[in-house]
């Protein structure tokens, strides 16, 4: 707390003070010698090179973007091609266990020739099947 004269009467007062217990006289404040002014807020200004660096920058995601994008889109005709490829397989398991099958009820002597005849008559219907549907035997 330091000791300040009074405008109007010179009195000495607290630089607290609001205003002068003499006279009543408004104690202006004087800004303080070791106060800190912040510097002016300076305009933001892009130097070419960083107007450059974030045209790269947005060059770089645009062709990552379609590079991901392709891939998908081939990503996406291997899973068709793979899909129908399994589909072809599980028509010859089909086909194959039929076959089995038919044997098996063959060899056990205990099924009529009725029941024989409409499981090879099935069997021969998944045969044409496949072929109609891939365009070869199983």
């Amino acid at each position: 707390m330091a000791l300040i004269d009074c405008e109007e009467c010179g009195n000495q007062i607290s630089d607290k003070a609001v205003a002068c217990p003499r006279c009543g006289a408004p104690v202006t404040a004087a800004p303080p010698v070791n106060a800190r002014v912040p510097p002016p807020a300076r305009a933001v200004t892009f130097t070419p090179m960083t107007v450059g660096a974030i045209v790269v920058a947005v060059l770089v995601v645009i062709c990552l973007a379609l590079f991901v994008r392709g891939f998908q889109r081939s990503n996406g005709a291997w899973s068709q091609s793979q899909a129908a490829a399994n589909d072809q397989a599980k028509d010859r398991r089909a086909v194959r266990y039929c076959d089995e099958r038919y044997k098996e009820m063959n060899a056990d002597r205990q099924y009529t020739p009725d029941m024989l005849q409409f499981h090879a008559q099935a069997c021969r219907q998944l045969r044409e099947d496949f072929q109609n549907r891939w365009g070869r035997a199983p």
